[in-house]
């Protein structure tokens, strides 16, 4: 049965790039924000079922994965949305929205599992990695080239739909695991 629901999940991560074309002109570059809102949504959410974290990185059996979201990014309303009720690798999963990449809310930032930083904080996120280091947080943005510049997951528009880069060394260095499957829909860089 789990691998039923692996690829169904992996199906449906793929048709939500795609589906962004859907009542847009064939040339159309730009994406309607709500739409390109909830498929990101719908990408960190499937991040969190195609990774695999360290043991030892849950503090308890029962301990939920978190989501951090760094920004105004209206990602975080939708994000709740999506993972409502929803689990990955019997964890249910908790969306926290953190105010800023200050040395104030490292705590905050460390006890994330994925945290998906938006755009517009793309000159605080230098800070943001030296909060981090190289502890086992699956990091994900749309900053443009994010993955490229050394970023863990990249988030980017090519061609009218919204797909995702994977920097394969900055995930594999926290001790972070990405399934094989994730990995062959992904554009591996670095």
């Amino acid at each position: 049965m789990t691998g039923l629901v692996t690829r169904r999940a992996l199906v449906v991560l793929m048709v939500l790039g795609v589906s962004l074309v859907i009542d847009q002109p064939a040339c159309a570059q730009t994406l309607d924000a709500a739409k390109a809102t909830r498929v990101k949504a719908a990408y960190i959410y499937n991040f969190a079922k195609f990774a695999t974290w360290p043991a030892d990185v849950f503090k308890t059996d029962d301990a939920p994965i978190i989501i951090g979201v760094v920004g105004p990014d209206p990602i975080a309303a939708t994000l709740e949305k999506v993972v409502r009720g929803k689990t990955a690798h019997n964890r249910r999963i908790e969306v926290r929205r953190i105010a800023g990449v200050y040395p104030e809310a490292a705590d905050e930032l460390r006890e994330c599992h994925l945290l998906f930083v938006c755009a517009c904080e793309s000159e605080r996120i230098g800070q943001l990695w030296r909060l981090l280091g190289n502890r086992p947080v699956l990091v994900v943005s749309d900053i443009e080239g994010f993955a490229k510049r050394g970023g863990m997951i990249g988030l980017a528009l090519e061609g009218g739909r919204i797909v995702f880069e994977i920097h394969r060394a900055a995930v594999e260095q926290t001790g972070i695991r990405l399934s094989a499957k994730l990995l062959k829909l992904a554009k591996i860089v670095g």
